[in-house]
């Protein structure tokens, strides 16, 4: 099973999070994404599960 198949919207790793969002002022915009990135949505535990299967 893949990791998106075990995502839920809401859901956080929230220990892997950064405690502060870096800026992105000296980013040229051309470097910026236009989208955001689609990551799934699961709880460490889930993501610790996915790697160990690998």
């Amino acid at each position: 099973m893949l990791i998106f198949e075990h995502s839920r919207p809401g859901r956080r790793n929230y220990s892997q999070s950064p405690a502060t969002v870096a800026s992105t002022a000296k980013i040229t915009l051309d470097l910026l994404r236009k989208s955001p990135v689609i990551l799934p949505e699961v709880c460490e535990m889930e993501t610790g599960g996915d790697y160990t299967r690998l």
